[in-house]
């Protein structure tokens, strides 16, 4: 521990000898923490495998004790070499140096992974340290590879690495229950792991190509970071082909983006902190945020591919959950999620459909419907007028106008709050009308003043 303090303190010179000074340190440590790491995975292994086969419960905490202790020890060994290789070299990115340590350490942090996720199951129910350790161990493994490969992305770029990993996360996420994997936390780094390299800009392929060196000149910088990304680039497509890609926005939608019984029951006991969860916290921080925020870097990767997906999704929706519906059905929560979706790629659906049309036809008759239960619709419809306010033409402004007014005399909380938001981007939008607000006004400001009595949080307010 006091090793890793030390080497946490030193990361943060940034004078050019001290970093100097931090590559040296590396060098000299790292074979040491890298050999000891190895050897204290397969000691952990061995035993777990051996645990898992018994059912002497007293016998399993004993060496579960003596267990956790080398587990400690190799989760610091873990902190040690991240820290290493991430302060030890200058981000290949503006080096287009490779870092041999990446291509050593991510294929055997896989590996490992791939080695302890079938101990969360086994241990659930059996042994709670054991359980426990297994479910860290993942997750910060995890974390490790999310952390190298922003740091040394070009580095990641090997066939070991980045296609394995990716290919590895896509699998977690599209069945995590198979996996074995279904904790939240792992959920998480998959979904960040695949996001970040789905928009990393070193990988993202040149006009012009791969360099083809034809001299006896070594190549130049920007030449060979445009060899990275086409190498980078031809491994994505074939780990992400389109039907996977279709496959995934599928999953993300209808899976992640579904509100669970869990949700709605913290809404209900605390609609204002609900709302701020959904929309204010930071995205890696809860899964569906998470899958929301990768969902979005995906559609804008695939764009043509995924809006008529989603258009699907949409109205498949539509048809199994009438506006008039009062009950809370698989159908009402896919509708939230098929929302949700279309209110984040909203620039790009509109080729697809027309919000007149769909306001007159559905949201509007959804908005009026005041059931407690529809209160996730109106919710999700506040959200949305606010996020298509650039497709808001005509004479249908000022009745979007009256209906988020409306919204902000709703009974739940979360859904004023949702109103609210949503007015405020109106406010702001270049094309606002003060004239198709004027006749709103009055109520609209009342119900402000009234929401900012009624709310506790200093966001809220």
């Amino acid at each position: 521990m006091v090793l890793f303090r030390t080497l946490k303190e030193l990361s943060t010179k940034r004078l050019a000898v001290d970093q100097r000074n931090y590559a040296e340190i590396t060098s000299h440590l790292f074979e040491y923490t890298w050999n000891l790491w190895k050897s204290d995975v397969q000691t952990i292994l061995q035993n777990l495998s051996m645990l898992s086969q018994r059912n002497d419960l007293d016998s399993i905490l004993e060496q579960s004790n003596d267990l956790i202790l080398i587990c400690d020890r190799w989760l610091l060994c873990l902190k040690i070499i991240r820290q290493l290789i991430f302060s030890g070299y200058a981000s290949d990115s503006t080096t287009a140096q490779e870092v041999w340590q990446v291509r050593e350490v991510c294929p055997t942090v896989l590996s490992a992974i791939q080695s302890l996720l079938p101990y969360y199951s086994s241990f659930k129910d059996k042994q709670a340290k054991l359980w426990e350790f297994a479910k860290r161990a993942c997750t910060k493994l995890m974390k490790v590879l999310v952390t190298l490969q922003g740091r040394h992305p070009y580095s990641f770029v090997h066939q070991t690495v980045l296609p394995a990993t990716v290919d590895f996360c896509l699998n977690i996420i599209t069945n995590p229950e198979q996996a074995g994997a279904s904790f939240e936390e792992f959920l998480i780094q998959c979904m960040v792991l695949v996001k970040t390299v789905s928009e990393c800009k070193e990988y993202k392929p040149s006009a012009t190509g791969r360099v083809i060196n034809q001299s006896a000149e070594p190549l130049s910088l920007e030449q060979k970071k445009k060899n990275f990304a086409a190498v980078a680039s031809d491994m994505l497509k074939v780990v992400l082909p389109g039907d996977r890609v279709v496959l995934l926005c599928n999953i993300l939608i209808r899976r992640y983006f579904i509100y669970t019984a869990k949700d709605l029951e913290e809404w209900s006991e605390n609609p204002e902190s609900f709302h701020h969860e959904q929309n204010v916290v930071q995205w890696t921080e809860k899964q569906r945020p998470c899958a929301e925020a990768l969902f979005i870097v995906i559609f804008e990767n695939y764009r043509e591919l995924l809006a008529p997906v989603v258009v699907s999704i949409l109205r498949e929706a539509m048809s199994v959950s009438p506006p008039l519906e009062t009950d809370v059905t698989s159908g009402m929560l896919l509708k939230d999620a098929a929302y949700t979706a279309a209110g984040h790629v909203y620039y790009e659906l509109s080729n697809y459909l027309s919000f007149n049309e769909w306001f007159h036809g559905s949201l509007s008759i959804e908005i009026s419907n005041g059931h407690p239960n529809m209160r996730i619709i109106r919710r999700k419809v506040a959200l949305l007028l606010g996020q298509w306010i650039s497709e808001i033409k005509g004479d249908t402004r000022k009745l979007v106008y009256r209906a988020l007014v409306a919204l902000l005399q709703d009974n739940d909380i979360a859904v004023r709050l949702a109103a609210c938001s949503s007015l405020c981007y109106l406010f702001q939008e270049s094309s606002f009308s003060e004239l198709d607000l004027f006749e709103c006004l009055p109520t609209c400001w009342t119900m402000c003043f009234k929401l900012t009595e009624d709310v506790q949080e200093f966001d809220s307010k």
